[in-house]
């Protein structure tokens, strides 16, 4: 209790503990105002630490969506150890079995010139061209065939540049790899290789600039026009495959235009044949999707709990009459229960794949119901967690990755074959030729900028549809939800400021308060003036009286 110094002097007064009494009625008239606006920030912060709950959830869906974007409704198997497959595009490929026998593997051409003191040994001057084409003949000169796409690249050479030097000014040309390596006889060899394939075999041409001087590297030595027989340690070959029995030839150990969809990758010549199965993989499609929907069960039903209202005796949520929380809870499902466009003449749904919704709200995965959907079509999987972009001719090919934010649906492709000029959705492409003829058309801008359209020289128009997957759907919204400016992120700015706002309100009641008593404690001190002085005129009468009395 404080201590009125004022009313333990005065004994005259009221008697009252006046400093007490104006604190009290101070608090009684701020205490109202107080407690709302206290009750405010308490709920506020309850909003906010909700909201940061929710934002946890969201994330863990999203990563669980990125995980499962990464799934596919077919696998691809080697059954053997010559070649690794792995899928490209899942919307091209097809379901079967393709026998593959390694016959050779594309090799570069690699020479060698050797016999030099070290890397810092100086050459003479002269100039070096180097060729790349094909190599031919087993008589000695052989025959040389320039790749005409490849112009010869010269070297100059000036006088005293070393034998590393040259290995860098080889490596700078392309399709040439040159390095120095010491063999370990006390000298080092210059090895220079070709990139992979018969058709980029090199041919060097070295030309001294004079007489040569007897204190450096003839540049003579570098000369391959005649043959390569002496310097040449592997020669440029292609990869072989017997593909069913039919020959196939690349310039590379890795290529994707032989089965649809499919990468192979050589690695070795086959002592067997390797063979290479596209296959429907349910089993792992249906834990994927299982997993997904777990996923969402748990974070729609955090949603739910906190945005319950109070009902049948149970509390309400934190963040129960949330317009925000009560807004994402209805976008989720909205994204759960929506078809998605793009996949074919009608929408794909969760329902299509066995996905149903249990009365009290949560999703279930019904496996007799998936199995059967996925037998008839495994594709229906595929739209849950993969983009799909196709044209509506198989002579056109679509790939690429959308940067415009287009959403799904159809998109008209239209071409003058006169002038080349085409547009895609109204935007104009861009043309590259192909040497095989096509042309390729890529979109730079517009909602689906990011895609290449490739046709053949006489397509005037084409359809292309584009589906966008429920995993990447969903991304698309939790992303934006996520963000900086997104409704969690403005919601918490805005129980933010409220709170700010509110205890500057609180501040101001405590200085309201503080007046209050200041100016009760003033009228209580002159009332207790007037009762002080009131009491003195009493007890001088009194004392008068009795003093009267006591001479009567």
């Amino acid at each position: 209790m404080n201590t009125d110094i004022l009313s333990s002097l005065n004994s005259s007064g009221s008697g009252l503990n006046i400093t007490q009494v104006a604190g009290e009625l101070a608090e009684a008239e701020t205490a109202p105002r107080r407690n709302i606006i206290e009750d405010r920030i308490d709920d506020a912060e309850t909003s906010i630490s909700a909201l940061g709950l929710v934002r946890a959830e969201i994330e863990a869906l999203d990563q669980s969506l990125a995980l499962a974007s990464t799934a596919r409704s077919t696998a691809v198997f080697s059954s053997n150890a010559s070649v690794t497959a792995t899928l490209n595009d899942v919307t091209a490929a097809e379901l079967t079995d393709t026998q593959i026998e390694v016959v050779a593997l594309a090799l570069p051409q690699v020479l060698e010139f050797s016999g030099f003191a070290g890397p810092d040994a100086t050459l003479d001057a002269g100039t070096i061209t180097i060729e790349t084409g094909v190599w031919f003949g087993e008589e000695i000169p052989q025959s040389f065939a320039q790749n005409p796409d490849n112009a010869p690249v010269t070297l100059e050479i000036a006088e005293g540049t070393t034998l590393q030097d040259l290995a860098d000014q080889l490596s700078a040309v392309t399709g040439v790899t040159a390095r120095v390596l010491d063999v370990g006889d006390g000298t080092v060899s210059l090895g220079v290789s070709s990139e992979f394939g018969v058709g980029n075999a090199l041919r060097l041409t070295a030309t001294p600039a004079g007489t040569p001087t007897g204190t450096g590297i003839d540049i003579a030595g570098f000369d391959t026009t005649t043959t390569n027989a002496d310097k040449q340690v592997q020669a440029a070959s292609d990869a072989m495959v017997l593909l069913n029995g039919i020959a196939v030839f690349r310039d590379s150990n890795s290529f994707d235009d032989v089965i649809d969809g499919v990468t192979l990758r050589l690695n070795e010549v086959s002592t067997t044949p390797a063979t290479v199965s596209v296959t429907a993989d349910g089993e792992s499609a249906f834990v994927v999707l299982d997993a997904l929907i777990n996923q969402l069960n748990t974070t729609t039903s955090f949603v739910r709990d906190v945005t319950r209202r109070a009902y049948g005796g149970e509390a309400a949520g934190d963040l129960a009459g949330d317009p925000v929380a009560d807004a994402l809870g209805r976008r989720l499902n909205s994204l759960i229960n929506g078809g998605l466009e793009g996949f074919g003449d009608a929408p794909v749904y969760l329902s299509d794949l066995g996905v149903q919704t249990l009365r009290d709200g949560s999703l279930s995965l019904n496996r007799t119901v998936f199995d059967e959907a996925f037998a008839a079509n495994p594709a229906l999987f595929d739209a849950i967690v993969t983009d799909r972009l196709r044209a509506d001719s198989p002579d056109i090919t679509v790939s690429g990755t959308i940067t415009g934010g287009a959403p799904a649906g159809s998109y008209d492709f239209v071409r003058d074959p006169d002038t080349g000029y085409a547009t895609l959705n109204g935007t104009e492409v861009i043309a590259t030729p192909l040497d095989d003829g096509t042309i390729r058309y890529r979109a730079y801008s517009g909602d689906l900028a990011g895609v290449s359209i490739t046709v053949p020289a006489d397509t005037t128009a084409a359809t292309i549809t584009y589906g966008k997957s429920l995993t990447e759907t969903m991304r698309d919204e939790l992303d934006a939800i996520l963000a900086d400016n997104g409704m969690i992120g403005r919601r918490e700015r805005a129980l933010g400021d409220t709170i700010t706002e509110d205890q500057a309100s609180i501040n101001d009641l405590n200085l309201q308060a503080i007046e209050l008593e200041e100016r009760y404690i003033r009228r209580f001190a002159e009332m207790e003036r007037i009762i002080t002085e009131m009491n003195s005129t009493g007890q001088y009468l009194t004392n008068l009286v009795n003093a009267w009395n006591a001479d009567n």
